[in-house]
């Protein structure tokens, strides 16, 4: 957890509350020894992982997690996933002047977004200026590190991006060649280098602001508004957008993409909408609300979903597994008892790991804890790890 460029930790991380989110999904077949391969099969359309793109291939989900990587705000921290899906924190650089452990954006500012290359080769963080006793600190830009396949080290690549709006969320489209930026009502698209992972504005498109996801076939990007609907947009090959279908959903806030392609779960303080997604982007709300939980992540084969909710005030939390409807996505039936944390740490975000055998939950406040999946869908004892995060994104 960072410790602060800023003299204040408890103004940082009510700072970072404000702030994150997490954009960009992995997205690529992967090797049984989790390295990455050119992603792509022929997809004529039609399917219910949200058909073809423009280009005319698809991509699933990755089969197997390499590494983890995520950030309390400053720093990006990361792990590498072994076959079990245990973590093992990654050797990290120590800057000895702001007493931080971690990879800098480079910007100085704080991270509110990060995206993950589904080839496994690249991170981008998103960093925003902040500021402290009115002096202000770092800037808005775009980093970008490539990956050490062996040893998960990062590499921070040039010079940031500089960028003259501040905050957004970043995504990256499932055949590795696109980075979304979305903020103050503006989608920049910009294409990556598949060399360098350099990137290059190809079009600013109007659009709402919010939350952003991007489906595992790449064609389109679903966000989820602050004050209005849910909305998918499709992506073409030049880098411009248009709105294909929006919905009024009751909960809005951090948006999970199923593995399948077939459902949106948008999450909020009160509960979580289930919208269906069809081969053409259009959505349909399957569940208006299911209440009580404010985080969600589903297993590979669309059977368990696990939801956890936080209570600020008491600083405590819960994670409980259910059954899904295969046929509509919904949440059904509690699986195997609660898990709770103690008072002073909570659940901030889940994620099941590609293959579904695993969830990750980064805790505000206490370390990073892995849960095996039985069979049944429930819970096994957690492993406490080492890793101190508030949101994080997957690697194959």
């Amino acid at each position: 957890m960072f410790t602060g460029r800023v003299p204040l930790l408890s103004f940082l991380f009510l700072t970072t509350l404000l702030l994150v989110s997490c954009g960009g999904n992995g997205n690529s077949s992967t090797g049984s020894n989790g390295s990455p391969v050119s992603p792509g099969t022929s997809n004529p359309g039609g399917s219910n992982d949200g058909g073809s793109d423009s280009g005319g291939t698809a991509v699933s989900a990755p089969e197997h997690t390499a590494f983890l990587y995520g950030t309390s705000g400053e720093t990006i921290l990361g792990a590498k996933v072994d076959g079990a899906g245990r973590i093992t924190a990654v050797d990290m650089p120590f800057d000895s002047v702001s007493g931080n452990t971690g990879w800098f954006p480079g910007t100085g500012g704080l991270i509110s977004s990060i995206a993950t290359d589904p080839q496994g080769r690249f991170v981008y963080a998103l960093s925003v200026q902040t500021s402290s006793f009115g002096m202000p600190i770092g800037q808005n830009g775009l980093s970008e590190f490539t990956v050490d396949r062996n040893s998960g080290a990062l590499t921070l690549v040039g010079s940031p991006y500089s960028l003259q709006n501040r905050g957004g969320e970043i995504a990256i489209t499932a055949d590795g060649l696109k980075l979304l930026l979305l903020v103050n009502d503006t989608m920049s698209v910009y294409s990556i280098d598949q060399s360098s992972g350099a990137l290059n504005l190809l079009k600013t498109n109007a659009a709402l602001s919010g939350h952003l996801r991007t489906s595992w076939t790449g064609q389109f990007a679903f966000v989820d508004t602050d004050s209005g609907p849910l909305v998918a947009y499709r992506i073409e090959a030049d880098g411009s957008t248009s709105e294909v279908s929006r919905v009024e959903v009751q909960n809005r806030g951090q948006l999970f993409v199923s593995y399948s392609g077939k459902y949106v779960y948008s999450s909020g303080d009160e509960g979580i909408t289930v919208v269906a997604v069809d081969s053409n982007g259009y959505l349909n709300i399957t569940q208006p609300n299911f209440s009580g939980f404010h985080m969600v992540a589903t297993t590979r084969d669309d059977r368990f979903a696990y939801l956890g909710t936080s209570d600020f005030q008491t600083g405590t939390g819960r994670m409980l597994a259910f059954t899904l409807d295969p046929a509509s996505g919904a949440i059904e039936n509690t699986v195997g008892a609660p898990v709770l944390w103690q008072a002073g740490a909570f659940p901030f975000e889940v994620l099941t790991d590609f293959d579904g055998k695993n969830l990750y939950v980064a805790s505000a406040g206490s370390d990073f804890q892995t849960f095996t999946v039985n069979s049944d869908g429930s819970l096994g004892t957690p492993d406490v790890e080492n890793f101190r995060v508030q949101f994080f994104e997957m690697l194959p």
